[in-house]
């Protein structure tokens, strides 16, 4: 892994535009931290309720992300361009200082960061009532510096949010776990692989064998003689008759009766149903010609 490289040059072009406009910052930010409604709504209370360090971890983040605007600004004005290397440049020689040096205070006999400082503000502990500072507001601000401090160290390091690495690492332990439950219950370390997905249902009936449709009747019955239509009076209905010749020149041996009754039976079937709409000439065309063509097939019942 490579060592992480912080260019001093860079911070050194803007340092002093950055300084003043930070001791600036600072100062208006300690106006503001009376005001704020949301902070007043929970200091004063033992412990520290935790939505008074929501509030206070939300306007730390402000407050950074303020000061390292300043820094873009100094940089854009410089005629630069903002890149990964600036970020860590800013982050060294500043960003972190501001958040976790240690400074002397100018009314007070200790030292202590800027962010804590202003910390120890919004928690309801001003300069003048810095001794005062109870315990549990003294931890709330020390760990909220700490949560802040790691938020910009990964932003500013182009680093993935920690909550990553955190779910990564539970999802390595339950794993973990559950193969030692394996273990001891006697089974393999390793969980079987899951089943294979049966195919659909719509998929599985198109993969099986291939269903044969029914055989026409004409495929099953040998063709009947050519029919030829006639037309029996003006006011008739067209009969579709077979013609004397086809019916002499048809080879009927090869007709087996009993393959030739499903073809008559549909036949009289048929024209039973249309009786009504033939003619009384045309219908005795077709009862003819029928009967020829169950003689001829050695067929008597017709």
């Amino acid at each position: 892994m490579s060592a992480i490289i912080y260019d001093i040059s860079i911070w050194e072009e803007i340092r002093s535009v950055v300084r003043w406009e930070t001791d600036r910052l600072v100062g208006d930010i300690n106006k503001g931290i009376p005001k704020d409604l949301s902070l007043a709504e929970f200091q004063g209370k033992q412990p520290v309720p935790w939505q008074l360090r929501e509030v206070m971890e939300h306007r730390a983040n402000a407050w950074i992300h303020s000061v390292y605007d300043l820094c873009c600004d100094a940089q854009k004005d410089s005629g630069k361009a903002l890149s990964a290397d600036f970020d860590r440049a800013v982050w060294a020689y500043w960003i972190q200082p501001f958040i976790m040096g240690e400074e002397r205070s100018a009314s007070h006999n200790y030292t202590v960061s800027r962010l804590l400082d202003l910390l120890f503000c919004a928690v309801g502990s001003p300069r003048e009532k810095r001794d005062s500072l109870k315990v549990s507001q003294r931890e709330c601000c020390l760990a909220v510096r700490l949560k802040v401090h790691e938020t910009w160290y990964d932003k500013l390091h182009h680093r993935p949010p920690r909550m990553n690495e955190a779910v990564a690492a539970m999802a390595a332990y339950n794993a973990r776990e559950a193969r030692a439950a394996r273990i001891v219950a006697g089974l393999s370390p390793e969980p079987p692989p899951p089943p294979t997905s049966a195919l659909p249902l719509a998929q599985a009936a198109t993969s099986g064998p291939p269903q044969t449709a029914p055989a026409p009747l004409s495929a099953t019955v040998p063709a009947s003689p050519a029919l030829r239509p006639v037309q029996e009076g003006s006011e008739g209905r067209v009969a579709v008759l077979p013609s004397k010749a086809d019916i002499q020149s048809s080879d009927w041996k090869s007709i087996t009766p009993e393959r030739l009754v499903p073809l008559i039976s549909r036949v009289r079937a048929t024209f039973k149903r249309e009786a009504s709409e033939l003619n009384p000439g045309g219908l005795q065309a077709v009862v003819r010609a029928m009967g020829t063509i169950a003689r001829r097939g050695g067929v008597c019942d017709v």
